[in-house]
């Protein structure tokens, strides 16, 4: 199996780019599932739960849970 050849350029550049895939670390992972895609529908369920700003990981969580469904 041949080795992958070393792309040119800085550290940031390589992990941004756009032939790392889906990763956490692409941008097209970043489009795909990102925190920035959904901020704006989850504010707006937020707004009438809660008073307090959200921060990085509460988004995704909150996500988690607007989807989930009782079976009671």
């Amino acid at each position: 199996m041949a080795l992958q050849k070393a792309m040119p350029g800085t550290a940031k550049r390589k992990r941004n780019s756009w032939c790392r895939g889906n990763g956490p670390c692409s941008f097209r992972g970043e489009l795909r599932g990102g925190i920035s895609k959904k901020k704006k529908i989850l504010n707006r369920k937020v707004r009438r739960q809660s008073k307090t700003l959200l921060q990085n990981a509460d988004y995704k969580r909150i996500c988690r849970t607007g989807q989930m469904v009782e079976f009671t």
